[in-house]
């Protein structure tokens, strides 16, 4: 941002804080407007906390996230004081040249969608084998992990060390003299709240400290959950300040329910009620109402009421950024049989780019497979790279439309296999070499990859694609896993093969045949003769054919390069 901007910038603000809403400028009545004394309250105390998390934290991306909420989030309406705008200007300036950039803004994001999927799938996976998850058991997986995620920037705050090398371009770290200017701040900030509170009547003891929000900040670090709820209870007893700050109650009730302190849902409710009572309209968005709100939510018994308010505040504090909270409220929507809504949200996500593959998959289950809108959500979704070949096969099974199924067909003729010779000379044995496009797999999900040669079945199991025992072909993008050739006692390629994948989102099984196996012999000696110059070789000893695919309890032949069901 350069100067001449940031003038144009603090003066809007200046104009807009003396007169209040923009679009009343030139309204006389909005000069005698009446401000709420615990608006005024709560901005000061917010710009302390924000100083002294930026320095507690002293890391650029939980600054940007402070940066971000004070000049496009703030709602500067609430503030009539002319010193707190002319802090906030230089704040500004300080923390311009501090915002970590839009590619490092993209990174984060990425990875906060990794660690949501990781999450899930580890949420639902219990017994890896357990694959083909219901609607039902996957959108109660869903909400639960959207819930103990948090937002992004709270989950950045609480798995700092997941995201330590998203700025491997960048030091993380703020400049020293920017510590030591905004260290200076919290002085002027000082004297300007105590000329406030006076001119506004408020009592001082609901002024939140410098030393009270470090020590507040400091208690939410603590790992043990336990000592982090003892700690923020005696913050509370002693401070009569965190009474009437919101953000405190949010973390207070996280506390109390992960310590497990307070074992009635009711009363963790209660406290999350906290925070709407000191809540005031301090941001446009407010992400952690939205949190608030999916705990409450979540804190309730199965099949008991949503409460409609709860998911109202939920979108009203929700940007498009803000995905997983439409897709927390989609599946709300859903449970009180409300599916236009749920509809809107899913597709928002979609529009917006934003877990495209599992938002498709929940928008298809608020369809029957007979619906001619299914149908045109079918075609689109099939066009659309987005989606995840798994998915795409859910839907398709769904529908048992042998039409789509065959359209489908060259993602499913993609899975191959092959035997090979092993690239140890010494070894005679075959191995099975199973090339299976990186569309197919979860990227942050367990998947089981198992081979029947009808002699023995072999299974690996990884816990992602980044397991070191597969190999990912960036040219072909397909994943590419080696069985070992003890698999087979014998010195040829089995005839048959049956090939199973399984992931928390499929359970595909497919059958070869064997097409041109070689002469083993031949092959053998002609290794050995080259051994002494190219001592690892691999060779191609039998491709294999597709015959027959079996999914969701049916099983389709291959006929003149089409599917057809057998019945």
């Amino acid at each position: 941002m350069n100067r001449k901007t940031k003038v144009y910038l603090t003066l809007f603000i200046l104009v807009c804080l003396t007169f209040g809403d923009c679009r009343k400028v030139f309204s006389i009545s909005a000069l005698y407007k009446s401000y709420d004394q615990y608006e005024v309250l709560q901005s000061i105390n917010y710009v302390v906390y924000s100083i002294s998390k930026i320095v507690s934290y002293n890391d650029r991306i939980i600054l940007t996230n402070e940066y971000d909420n004070i000049i496009n989030n703030l709602n500067f309406d609430v503030i009539n004081d002319k010193k707190i705008i002319t802090l906030l200007t230089d704040l500004m300036d300080v923390l311009t040249e501090e915002i970590i950039t839009t590619r490092q803004k993209e990174r984060i994001t990425n990875r906060y969608k990794k660690l949501i999927e990781r999450a899930l799938f580890d949420s639902i996976k219990n017994n890896i084998i357990s694959v083909n998850i219901n609607p039902a058991n996957l959108t109660s997986a869903i909400a639960n992990t959207i819930v103990s995620a948090g937002s992004i920037y709270i989950n950045y705050q609480n798995c700092t060390e997941d995201y330590k090398d998203v700025m491997n371009d960048a030091n993380a770290e703020l400049e020293d003299y920017r510590i030591k200017y905004l260290n200076n701040m919290r002085s002027s900030l000082l004297e300007i709240s105590w000329e406030i509170l006076k001119n506004y009547d408020i009592n001082d003891k609901y002024r939140l400290t410098e030393k009270q929000a470090q020590e507040f900040i400091e208690a939410v670090k603590i790992k043990t959950p336990d000592l982090r709820y003892r700690t923020m209870k005696r913050l509370l007893q002693d401070n009569p300040a965190f009474q009437e700050f919101p953000e405190f109650w949010y973390q207070y009730g996280l506390a109390a329910k992960l310590s497990n302190a307070i074992n009635s849902p009711n009363d963790l409710i209660n406290i999350l009620y906290e925070y709407d009572r000191t809540y005031k309209n301090l941001f446009r968005h407010n992400p952690t109402y939205a949190a608030v709100a999916m705990e409450r939510i979540m804190l309730r018994p199965k099949n008991s009421y949503i409460n409609k308010e709860d998911l109202e505040i939920i979108l009203k504090n929700s940007t498009n950024e803000d995905w997983q909270n439409y897709l927390f409220a989609g599946i709300k929507y859903l449970e009180l049989g409300e599916i236009d809504k749920a509809r809107d949200l899913f597709q928002r996500n979609i529009d917006n780019g934003h877990e495209v593959s599992l938002n498709a998959r929940l928008l298809s289950d608020t369809y029957t497979s007979t619906d001619t809108s299914y149908k045109n959500l079918l075609e689109k979704i099939l066009a659309d790279n987005r989606v995840s070949n798994a998915d795409k096969l859910y839907m398709i099974g769904k529908s048992r439309d042998i039409y789509y199924l065959n359209k489908f067909k060259d993602q499913i003729k993609a899975i191959q296999v092959s035997a090979i010779k092993s690239r140890n000379p010494f070894n005679d044995r075959p191995l099975y070499l199973v090339q299976i496009p990186v569309d197919w797999f979860l990227e942050e999900g367990p998947f089981v990859v198992s081979l029947n040669t009808g002699e023995k079945e072999y299974e690996l199991t990884c816990e992602s694609l980044h397991d070191d025992r597969i190999a990912i072909d960036q040219e072909t993008k397909s994943v590419q896993i080696e069985f070992d050739s003890i698999i087979s006692p014998s010195d040829k390629p089995n005839e048959s093969i049956r090939l199973s994948l399984r992931h928390p989102l499929i359970d595909l099984e497919l059958t070869y045949i064997c097409n041109n196996p070689k002469d083993f012999q031949d092959l053998k000696n002609n290794i050995k003769k080259v051994v002494k110059y190219v001592p690892l070789i691999k060779s191609t000893l039998a491709t294999y054919e597709q015959t027959k695919i079996k999914y969701l309890d049916n099983e389709y032949y291959w006929h003149d390069g089409n599917f057809e069901i057998v019945e």
